[in-house]
């Protein structure tokens, strides 16, 4: 679980190793990946031979899409497994925020847990109905022009 504490001037996120990352002065958090190695599951997963890496994968958004490579990975948080060794380029994506991009190295059998936050996008104007906002100026100024004729 990521936690975020957000107070007038500072705002601070919290990743569940502990790892604290602080932000003064923003009107909105950007978006943040944090990267974590087990070291004990590492070792675990190395001395048994394994060629492929694991990324657990947390967010405090849910439906967050993740692309590994440009291909679709899954929706996270989740646990990813059987990855080949190597550099891989990780996309996060989700409607209404800004997707954000990480390059890994996972090394064989290496475990890697990485902490998501996408930052919220400002809301758009949507600009109203031209048609019908036209359509009341003009009766507006229709009953005006009348009122002002009669004698």
């Amino acid at each position: 679980m990521i936690t975020a504490d957000f107070s007038p001037k500072k705002i601070a996120v919290t990743f569940p190793d502990d790892y604290t990352k602080e932000l003064d002065n923003v009107d909105f958090l950007p978006a943040i990946t944090h990267t974590t190695v087990n070291p004990v599951k590492q070792e675990v997963t190395a001395g048994s031979g394994s060629t492929k890496g694991e990324i657990t994968m947390l967010s405090s958004q849910s439906g967050v899409q993740m692309y590994m490579d440009g291909s679709y990975t899954g929706d996270i948080p989740a646990n990813f497994t059987d990855i080949a060794p190597g550099p891989h380029s990780l996309e996060f994506r989700k409607d209404g925020y800004s997707s954000v991009t990480k390059t890994i190295n996972l090394t064989s059998g290496q475990t890697l847990q990485l902490s998501v936050f996408l930052a919220g996008l400002p809301p758009t104007a949507t600009p109203g109905a031209p048609g019908f906002t036209g359509i009341l100026a003009g009766i507006a100024l229709a009953l005006c022009v009348i009122v002002r004729m009669r004698p």
